[in-house]
């Protein structure tokens, strides 16, 4: 049973100008046991499916970590179209524009994914987006965030409030810093393809949380790769986050309602807390008005 609004609050943030005031159950949620040997049956315990989160060869929990590292494939691409397609077109025969359609595409996707990291196969991605399921995620940002106690700072969940918040995209933007711990970030890290999941069965989204996920670790010193613990983190976050969600659902959905209707972050704060389960928190509910 969702308890009664707090009447204080835990912690206070600051946005613009305006201090805003973090609800009591900011920080509270239980962390499960932190370890780097989460096996495959724990996700598939709570119903998780592997393959279902972006699929079974980039799913962080069936890669060796994070996806992302487009390069060497890209460089390889752009060199065979180079030899194979480019003499074409010095040709007066019908195949050079053929050539010079498919050449020209499959170098511009090369050198996107070289040099622009694949923001603009992102950016084309993101035409087609569902915009509910985009809710789905970012509430899985939030709520995650605010339960392990990382401030919220702004939400947007249109490109013209992103665009007045000083946003660079819809979403959520956390106080994710240096002394964020390399757990809590897993966990919010995976959060969004958590909500994905919590309100589809399916995460479509949380690529690139994954590649800002896995490079963050490399640089804190994580080993990457096979036999490294970049895989590790990145379970233990998807285990964790997945587990905050199913034992908050009611949250979520309170939350899903407000994101979706534009709230900003204080009144996504009072959804949550309306909403949230004391009962699977860590500490005493506050008391009721």
């Amino acid at each position: 049973m969702s308890a009664s609004p707090p009447q204080s609050t835990t912690a206070v943030a600051s946005v613009g100008e305006e201090p805003l005031l973090m609800g009591a159950s900011f920080g509270r949620a239980p962390v499960i046991p932190r370890r780097t040997s989460v096996g495959l049956y724990e996700l598939e315990r709570l119903g998780v499916e592997p393959a279902r989160l972006l699929g079974s060869t980039a799913s962080p929990a069936a890669a060796d970590g994070p996806p992302g590292n487009e390069g060497p494939f890209a460089a390889a691409v752009g060199a065979m179209v180079a030899a194979t397609l480019i003499p074409p077109l010095f040709d007066a025969s019908a195949e050079a524009p053929v050539a010079l359609v498919v050449g020209g595409g499959l170098v511009a996707w090369a050198v996107d994914a070289l040099a622009f990291n694949s923001a603009g196969s992102n950016a084309l991605a993101g035409l087609s987006i569902d915009a509910a399921r985009v809710v789905a995620h970012e509430a899985g940002h939030f709520l995650v965030a605010y339960l392990l106690g990382v401030r919220v700072e702004r939400v947007a969940m249109t490109a013209e409030a992103a665009k007045a918040a000083g946003m660079p995209a819809i979403g959520v933007d956390v106080a994710i810093g240096v002394r964020t711990d390399l757990w809590t970030l897993s966990a919010v890290a995976c959060a969004g393809m958590a909500g994905e999941w919590a309100g589809y069965g399916r995460a479509e989204g949380g690529r690139q949380d994954l590649v800002d996920l896995g490079g963050r670790l490399r640089r804190a010193g994580i080993r990457g790769g096979k036999g490294g613990e970049v895989k590790g983190y990145t379970r233990w976050g998807l285990l964790q986050a997945v587990t905050l969600l199913d034992q908050q659902r009611e949250a979520f959905e309170e939350l899903r309602v407000a994101l979706a209707a534009g709230a900003d972050v204080a009144e996504c704060i009072a959804a949550v807390e309306r909403r949230v389960n004391w009962a699977l928190l860590e500490g005493q509910a506050p008391a009721a008005v």
